[in-house]
């Protein structure tokens, strides 16, 4: 009798302990599920600046996880700048070399948000 009481305490040590660590299992990747990082890698392109006196402005991006590199361009002002950022939630953030950079939001294949210069800027995914 007290071989099966011994038996009996072991099978359901190891059947709870195994379902509560895939219990914890399946929380951990719910919740890492939840935290996914919106993937700009492509070409964007849209305007920058008010109506009327707006600019086309272009990105080509690359991302790997959150964090972003890539080029700007507005050729109306002339040349292109390196920019780096980093995706958080709905928001893409990014500087340049020249002392600017934007915070985006991010809505499906569209993102708009204000520079550091107070222009507006909107843009979307080129397809």
């Amino acid at each position: 009798m007290t071989g099966l009481v011994w038996l009996l305490l072991l099978s359901c040590t190891l059947l709870f302990g195994c379902a509560g660590a895939e219990t914890k299992t399946a929380k951990l990747a719910s919740a890492q599920g939840s935290s996914t990082v919106a993937d700009l890698t492509g070409n964007w392109s849209g305007t920058i600046g008010r109506s009327g006196s707006d600019s086309v402005i272009y990105y080509e991006l690359q991302q790997q996880g959150a964090k972003v590199m890539g080029s700007v361009r507005v050729p109306a002002w002339g040349g292109s700048a390196w920019l780096e950022g980093t995706v958080t939630g709905d928001t893409f953030t990014y500087t340049t070399g020249r002392d600017c950079c934007a915070e985006l939001t991010i809505k499906g294949d569209t993102m708009a948000g204000l520079g550091t210069t107070r222009l507006p800027i909107e843009i979307k995914r080129v397809k």
